[in-house]
């Protein structure tokens, strides 16, 4: 088709060498390119534009004209200087045939002038068409006016048709249907405002597209001396102002302000003369049949010009990358991780626990420190976000979670925690309810409802927060009995009822209510353990009735004197009341009268009292039939404990549960249960706010305790007899008696102590229970017995009664028929004797301590061998010793791995529960790994390797026996793991703790590297990250290098990826024992007076204990813990500034408001000042109060 434009002004014909656009129907659709056209036949002006070959301008759509088509248009015509200039401005480079003509035109008007003068004429042309563009009325050129004088005033249009006259007159019309009559070969006009950018794409309207602003100067296919600008020349005296859409200055802030990075270029890829190219290089021109095979697939320029991604993007369809990009760009590792969160959460977005992971990781951009990036990466210095910017990206990616997973309450509840804090405490209590009656059995719900209610310091009250514990328990009665249809799962929620109780128990000896709490413990054994026959199978709401009569009888309960329990009175109604509970009043006023004796000032006379009747008050008051007493003529209301007080919180355990509620209530009481195994399978440390005392994570006394009740001798008196009767009440079951008689001889050492003063009463004990019937062949109590002989009076009294318990055992022992007591007892005295004859010491070996001393190792470790040959054969220790070689060591050695392959299979049928037989069970099979690791100790040539070897086989086994995805960390948003679950969980931290036992006792006989434990502590610490016996055996060790930045960095590390109350609390105690070595060191040094407090200025280590506080602050998990304010508080106290303590006190009760000891720490740290509103805030919170201040007036005066 033959092009041809014509003049908006004029109408005469021109030539096709201009820019225009065209509006082409879609059946007439033709192909757009990007250059302009340019013809096949160049003069020499047009060679001097570019130097070199032009074929990769060529326009393959663009058809030559013929020869007589050329003659027809080359034919003279007048033509005016606005058509000549229109055809100067639109010529693509600014050098077209009608451009010839007039400068042929000048030069012989102006006789011959040379090129810089054709230059200002062609400058002075494009002046005047701007002038009359923008209408300004200005001189021109004298000698511009003159030529154009010369010229014919009015041309004549012979070639111009009635279509083309039509389009003329309607040139402001945009689009073919506007204009009737008109085809579409015709439809085309000029365009006076041109844009460049317009090249580029393949389809625009020039009037409704946005322009974009260019900022090349040059072609870019040009050479090293480019003569063509594709910028248009301006005018520095009118400076127009124009709209930068993406180039402003605002914009250019935005993207600085994103993450740096750097364009890592693989330069051996590269050669040397590219390397010195500062541009990209075009490819070699294509060839003819290239171009035209082009032009046939009418392919468009977009696809050419864009990359496979955005021209994906475009056409709304995704792109596999197979391989990665030569030269990616590589950001930091914050960014990256960030980015692969994002990728995996595409494509699955229903895991739940990875959008909370994505949750957790966006603190690290709070406090990341890129400087320890590996060497691969380059190290960024990217900004650290704030808390805000932190905080709103948190939310949404929260809603996008909640979206996807609409039903899942995990999510629901951290976008609660997460807005707590900006929202108002009716709107997240109503939020809270709208969840439990969509979800009423989910016990992790409850508990994030009732600890919000409960450390929300405006709204909260004792009785309050009693009742929601109250409301709770009796909703899950209702789903429990099957009484109220749920949609939830039920599963296990007997368990789960227990654990709520016992934080309920946990929350009121917090509150000072120590009397409820017991009574709730009794009133909930009694109404289980001793329920009559008559009443098991009967309605709950019948069973409380008639417990109610028996509770208001007046009649012992359970743990009292005397006590028969329930059934019994049931049975015998005709039985009299016995004598009142136990009472020490009278003690009370003596040790009363010998404080008021002191004269100490008036804060420390209260605190004094307090602790002292909080010590003796604990036991719900009695009134004493003898005497006639009644309920009238208790003195503190509070001490007395009504039914209307427990029955809220009574329900029905099932029978396998009634052995833990027992365990549960010597936890609750403070008895010792150094054996994990006699821990139930939830322990009240679980939950961050009833961790209030040091001794709950570690055997240390860093910090005043909070409650002296654990000193009381009521209390050994109280829980003898408790124990007497439950050990009365299990005699059928074998295993919960012998279980319960070890806690007997356990809590009788508690008592006395550790001291060798205390040998012979222990003795007197021990020989007592062992002489009744069930006990003198029970080999578990003797071995218990054998091992606090050991821990109290040494090796030389342990042994003989190691022997005499053996010698009573004949036969193996170690078959499956075996009852596990004397399996268990059998495999503990032999692992004794192993360790006595080695002298091994009985407790924990001290990191890196002192060698052990052992003249005749060798002879030791022969004897030791031949007792554990015996034990595995069945013979008896006094046998005659025959002669050992490797072989008899390999066989015996096989032997005993074959057993621990038949015990692995004995675990896993008796996993279940929490039973006397389980319990016996687990600690059988790592008493017996315990003997392995020791015989590989002593007959293996490489020692240390063959022990640890058989560690890990055993713990690899018992990995076996675990749940999927189950974790050792707890966390009161996840649901609690099962019975088999958590009993292999205290399987696997006690084979930890067999491994680093061995390596340090290597250590400390032999030799061996530090490595070897770090690596054992370590492995540790990667399956239980909070278990406070591993976290302080990392920290002595390290401590012990006197290189504090390795346990920094790990600290801070872990705290990273989430801060748990344990490693939390371990943090802040490892600075706390690096100043009391400080301060010790001060005192060696004779730097201070004998009785003088040590001065010690602010350290790293103060610093560093403010920075964990504030970490625990700003966790929801960790903010609600008791023991991590007494912490930095006392510490702060002693070590750093009073009026930062104040504060910190104050900050602990907005977090903490039911915790007495925090209110008693306010008054012992500040004395008098906080005295008097400690006291009112006490009774403003309905916490217990022993004693009023105007009582202490009374009886100072």
């Amino acid at each position: 088709m033959e092009d041809s434009t014509m003049s908006g002004r004029s109408g005469i014909v021109v030539k096709p060498y201009r820019r225009m656009d065209v509006y082409q129907s879609e059946e007439k659709k033709q192909p757009q390119t990007l250059f302009p056209v340019t013809d096949t036949q160049t003069d020499v002006l047009e060679d001097r534009v570019t130097s070199g070959n032009l074929d990769w301008l060529k326009n393959s759509s663009y058809k030559p004209e013929s020869q007589e088509e050329k003659q027809r248009h080359d034919l003279p015509a007048p033509v005016s200087p606005e058509v000549s200039d229109v055809y100067q401005e639109h010529s693509p480079l600014g050098h077209t045939e009608s451009k010839r003509q007039k400068t042929a035109d000048v030069r012989s008007d102006t006789s011959r002038e040379d090129n810089d003068q054709r230059d200002v004429v062609v400058k002075r042309h494009r002046k005047k068409i701007k002038k009359e563009k923008h209408k300004h009325k200005s001189k021109k050129h004298k000698r511009h006016r003159s030529r154009s004088r010369s010229r014919s005033p009015a041309p004549r249009y012979s070639n111009v048709t009635e279509k083309q006259r039509k389009l003329f007159q309607n040139s402001d019309k945009v689009f073919i249907d506007e204009i009737p009559g008109l085809e579409a070969e015709d439809a085309y006009r000029i365009d006076r405002k041109s844009n460049k950018n317009n090249y580029i794409y393949g389809s625009v309207v020039d009037r409704h597209v946005a322009k974009f602003k260019r900022h090349v100067n040059v072609c870019l296919a040009a050479d090293d001396h480019p003569t063509v600008s594709l910028r248009e020349e301006k005018d520095p005296g009118s400076r127009v102002k124009t709209h930068n859409r993406y180039y402003n200055k605002e914009n250019r802030k935005l993207l600085r302000s994103a993450p740096q990075a750097v364009l890592i270029t693989n330069k051996d890829s590269l050669s040397d003369g590219e390397m010195r190219k500062e541009f990209i290089s075009v490819s070699n021109t294509k060839s003819v049949s290239q171009v035209q095979e082009e032009n046939q697939l009418k392919v468009d320029i977009r696809d050419q010009l864009l990359d496979r991604k955005s021209l994906a993007y475009i056409q709304g369809s995704g792109v596999i990358l197979s391989e990665p990009e030569d030269n990616p760009i590589q950001k930091s590792y914050l960014w990256q991780k960030n980015a692969d969160y994002n990728k995996r959460l595409r494509e699955n977005p229903k895991d739940v626990e990875l959008w909370i992971e994505f949750v957790n990781f966006q603190d690290r951009f709070l406090y990341e420190d890129l400087s320890d990036e590996k060497s691969t990466l380059v190290s960024m210095n990217v900004k650290k976000l704030p808390k805000q910017v932190v905080y709103e990206k948190k939310i949404m990616i929260l809603k996008k979670a909640m979206e996807v997973n609409s039903s899942c309450v995990s999510l629901k509840l951290r976008y609660l925690e997460l807005c707590q804090s900006h929202l108002e405490a009716t709107e997240v209590n109503k939020e809270l309810e709208s969840l439990l009656f969509v979800y009423p059995t989910d016990i992790a719900l409850w508990r994030r409802y009732l600890l919000y209610n409960q450390s929300h310091l405006a709204s909260f009250s004792v009785t309050r927060v009693c009742k929601l514990y109250s409301t709770c328990i009796q909703k899950l009665i209702g789903y429990q009995e099957g009484s109220v249809f749920s949609r939830g799962s039920t599963e296990g929620l007997d368990r789960d009822m227990l654990d709520l109780f016992v934080q309920y128990c946990c929350f009121l000896r917090q509150a000072g209510h120590m009397e409820k709490a017991v009574g709730c413990f009794q009133a909930l054994i009694e109404f289980n353990l001793f329920c009559p026959p008559s009443l098991e199978s009967s309605h709950h709401q019948d069973k409380q009735n008639v417990f109610e009569s028996f509770w208001d009888s007046g009649i012992s309960r359970v743990g009292e004197n005397n006590a028969r329990g329930w059934k019994y009175w049931s049975e015998h109604p005709e039985d009299l009341p016995s004598s009142a509970a136990l009472t020490l009043d009278t003690d009370i006023e003596q040790e009363e009268q010998d404080l008021l004796a002191r004269n100490d000032p008036k804060w420390k006379m209260w605190l004094n009292m307090e602790r002292l009747r909080e010590s003796v008050h604990w036991l719900p008051w009695r009134p004493d039939v003898s005497k006639d007493e009644t309920e009238e003529d208790c003195q503190d209301v509070e001490r007395l404990v009504l039914f209307d007080d427990i029955s809220s919180v009574l329900f029905t355990l099932p029978t396998w549960l009634h052995f833990e509620i027992v365990l549960q209530f010597l936890l609750f009481l403070w008895v010792d249960m150094s054996n994990d195994f006699m821990v139930s399978s939830v322990r009240s440390t679980d939950c961050q706010c009833n961790l209030d005392r040091v001794s709950q994570i570690l055997n240390r006394n860093l910090i005043p305790e909070c409650h002296g009740i654990s000193k009381s001798p009521l209390l050994k008196t109280y829980v003898s007899s408790l124990l007497e009767q439950m050990v009365t009440y299990f005699d059928n079951d074998l295993n919960s008696y012998t279980v319960l008689t070890a806690v007997r001889l356990r809590f009788f050492k508690q008592c006395i102590g550790d001291n060798s003063s205390c040998l012979k009463q222990l003795k007197k004990f021990g020989k007592s229970l062992l002489k009744e019937p069930r006990n003198r062949t029970n080999l578990y109590v003797w071995s218990e017995y054998t091992a606090l002989l050991w821990e109290v009076g040494g090796a030389l009294e342990a042994r003989p009664v190691v022997e005499a318990a053996l010698s009573m055992h004949s036969g193996s022992g170690l078959g499956v028929e075996v009852d596990p007591g004397t399996r268990c007892g059998l495999v503990r005295l032999h692992r004794i004797l192993t360790e006595i004859i080695l002298k091994f010491p009985s407790g924990d070996l001290p990191v890196c301590g002192e060698r052990i001393q052992n003249e005749e190792s060798e002879k030791s470790a022969e004897e030791a061998r031949w007792g554990l040959q015996c034990f595995v054969k069945g013979k008896s220790i006094k046998d005659p010793r025959l002669s050992e070689n490797q072989l008899i060591c390999s066989l015996t050695m096989k032997k005993m791995m074959t057993l621990l392959e038949g015990y692995v299979e004995n675990l896993k049928r008796d996993v279940h529960g929490n039973s006397g037989k389980c319990v016996l069970t687990l600690q059988h099979f790592c008493e017996f790994t315990r003997c392995c690791v020791l015989y590989a100790w002593l007959s293996q040539k490489d020692m240390l390797k063959e022990s640890i070897g058989i560690a890990d086989l055993a713990l690899s086994k018992v990995h076996l026996l675990l749940p999927d995805n189950q974790s050792s960390s707890p966390d009161i948003q996840q649901p609690r793991c099962e019975p088999q679950a958590s009993n292999c969980l205290r399987v696997l931290e006690e084979l930890h703790k067999i491994k680093v036992r061995m390596v340090v006792c290597h250590m400390s006989t032999l030799s061996a590297p530090l490595s070897c434990l770090r690596s054992a502590i370590n492995a540790a610490l990667s399956d239980f990250p909070s278990s406070p016996h591993f976290l302080w055996l990392f920290t002595q060790t390290e401590l012990k290098m006197n290189v504090s930045g390795q346990l920094d960095r790990f600290f801070t590390h872990r705290l990273k990826e989430g801060a748990q109350p344990i490693l939390l609390l371990i943090a802040v105690l490892s600075q706390v024992q690096k100043l009391r070595d400080l301060e010790e060191q001060m005192r060696k040094d004779n730097l201070c007076k004998d009785g003088e407090d040590v001065k010690i200025s602010e350290t790293s280590m103060i610093h560093r204990i403010r920075a964990y506080c504030d970490v625990g602050r700003d966790s929801i998990l960790v903010q609600n813990c008791p023991l991590l304010w007494r912490l930095c508080l006392h510490t702060e106290m002693k070590y750093g500034k009073r009026e930062r303590a104040k504060g910190m006190f104050y900050q602990a009760l907005q977090h903490c408001p039911w915790a007495k000891m925090l209110y008693l720490d306010g008054v012992a740290l500040f004395d008098e000042e906080n005295l008097l509103s400690v006291t009112d805030l006490i009774m403003e919170k309905e916490l217990r109060l022993q004693i009023p201040l105007e009582e202490v007036d009374i009886l100072l005066e």
